[in-house]
């Protein structure tokens, strides 16, 4: 059979063919096409992919799933939520009951959210959307949750496609041994941004044993509710699980990277912001995500740049997470210095602890971390935040009594008091 009368017998198009093989369709139809490629290796390589592939459904557009559940309504699954509910029904369960009270205050059509996985057999499509912390002791991430939830659908819906959406360690999905198809589809989602990003992904990233009926299907149910037009790559399970690891490692060491350069640019008197501009100005590396901080923080990147470290005999890797934390002992040195040369009894100032409006996330954030350290010194520490319990209320007297003020990233308010600002936001418009 040549790759010609597969395709056919698929019921699959030139440009179907294309979009699935993830390739041009120019170069799809040269290896159709022209004989002399029939006997490489990569006409083989696509034949066999292609062979993979389930046939085509005769009505593609409108096999979407209508009755989805997701499992956390954190912002992954909120988000998520929200936009498949543009156009379907979707329910959301979260233990936790105030998140579920919540996002029902929301009344957003087509959406409800519940406190426990009651009745699994009305929905077509479980969507698990649960956060993986890393754990101290087995050096991976913790998969319990998602493994009791996986274990409960497979018990009591057999047929409904499974999506795991966590982030998880390279070979997990494979390991889960269950009745219902499962996928790998991983979110890069921004928590600030989680829901614009949901609505407009730079990329749909599926991994899956083969491309079934069902992956396809979900596929398409994402494909029709975002914004911007966009194929889901097909992938295996470890490959759509490597993109996921690999790309939040990539944004750790960008950050990272910067991050020293800084630190060995105030060692040596030289403007880092200088630096840096004169670099991105050199396409291949780009005037963007370059400004730094005091050091990457929040809850995806330190726990995932760990985990890979652990998984994967890396010493780019394990540089990555090191290089964070030697970054991280400098700032709060020089932070200490800084307020000695006001005083030798300082007050330091922490401005806005970069938190989500509800104030749960404090311990993610650097700012919050560096109170944290240097409340083990022998200094005063004040902190203006709207959301924490023990900040000072009145701006001007938080400034009055800081002798240095701190900031993770710049605020136009700090303008009055540049001269006691301390921050690493330097590219910031201002």
């Amino acid at each position: 059979m040549t790759l010609k009368e597969l395709r056919i017998s698929k019921g699959f198009s030139q440009q179907n063919a294309a979009n699935l093989l993830n390739m041009p369709l120019r170069t799809y139809k040269r290896y159709e096409l022209e004989k002399a490629y029939e006997n490489s290796y990569k006409y083989k390589a696509i034949f066999n992919a292609l062979k993979l592939i389930e046939k085509k459904h005769k009505k593609l557009s409108e096999n979407v799933f209508s009755k989805i559940c997701i499992i956390g309504g954190g912002h992954v699954g909120l988000s998520i939520g929200k936009v498949l509910a543009r156009k379907y029904n979707v329910q959301i369960v979260d233990i936790d009951h105030k998140k579920v009270e919540l996002i029902n205050k929301l009344k957003l059509d087509n959406l409800v959210a519940v406190g426990d996985l009651k009745d699994t057999s009305k929905f077509e499509v479980a969507i698990i959307c649960l956060p993986t912390n890393f754990n101290e002791d087995t050096k991976c991430y913790d998969t319990k949750s998602i493994e009791e939830n996986v274990k409960t659908i497979s018990e009591n819906n057999p047929a409904a496609l499974i999506v795991i959406k966590s982030t998880i360690g390279i070979g997990f999905t494979e390991s889960l041994q269950i009745k219902n198809e499962i996928i790998y589809a991983p979110e890069f989602l921004r928590e600030k941004t989680a829901f614009e990003d949901a609505l407009n992904p730079d990329r749909l990233v599926v991994g899956c044993s083969k491309i079934s009926p069902k992956a396809y299907k979900y596929a398409s149910t994402i494909e029709s509710v975002i914004n911007i037009p966009r194929k889901t790559i097909f992938m295996s399970y470890k490959e759509a699980e490597a993109v996921k690891l690999y790309s939040n490692a990539y944004l750790a060491m960008r950050i990272a990277f910067f991050n020293d350069l800084d630190t060995t640019a105030m060692k040596e008197d030289i403007n880092t912001k200088k630096v840096i501009k004169a670099m991105g100005l050199d396409p291949r590396i780009g005037d963007y995500y370059n400004n730094p901080s005091f050091f990457y923080s929040g809850y995806c990147l330190p726990k995932d740049a760990r985990a890979l470290s652990n998984l994967v005999d890396s010493d780019l890797i394990n540089a990555i997470v090191s290089s964070n934390e030697n970054r991280k002992d400098f700032i709060v040195k020089t932070i200490i210095e800084e307020a000695r040369k006001r005083n030798s009894k300082p007050t330091i100032g922490i401005y806005n602890l970069d938190t989500e409006s509800n104030g749960e996330k404090y311990h993610q954030s650097s700012s919050f971390e560096i109170l944290e350290i240097l409340r083990k010194y022998p200094v005063k520490v004040v902190v203006f935040d709207k959301n924490y319990q023990e900040s000072v209320n009145n701006f001007e007297e938080f400034c009055n009594a800081s002798d240095l003020i701190i900031s993770n990233t710049y605020d136009d308010k700090l303008e009055t008091v540049k001269t006691k600002l301390f921050t690493r936001d330097l590219l910031s418009k201002r």
